[in-house]
């Protein structure tokens, strides 16, 4: 396979910011790498966001 122009995958505005309350690191990941809450997870926890923090490897989130 041959790329003739390299695209762009990480977007400013899919990138989101993480603290893992757990460990307390901070961390960015692009939408490959975070998930959105559904929506029973949304109504009852106030969490709009998760992802794996890559120290302590528990789930981070981003509350609404």
């Amino acid at each position: 396979m041959e790329i003739i122009k390299m695209g762009r995958l990480n977007n400013p505005e899919e990138i989101k910011q993480f603290e893992c309350r757990h460990c307390g690191t901070i961390f960015k990941a692009n939408k490959f790498e975070y998930n959105t809450a559904g929506q029973f997870a949304y109504l009852h926890d106030g969490i709009q966001y998760k992802c794996t923090c890559p120290v302590c490897k528990r789930e981070a989130t981003i509350p609404t």
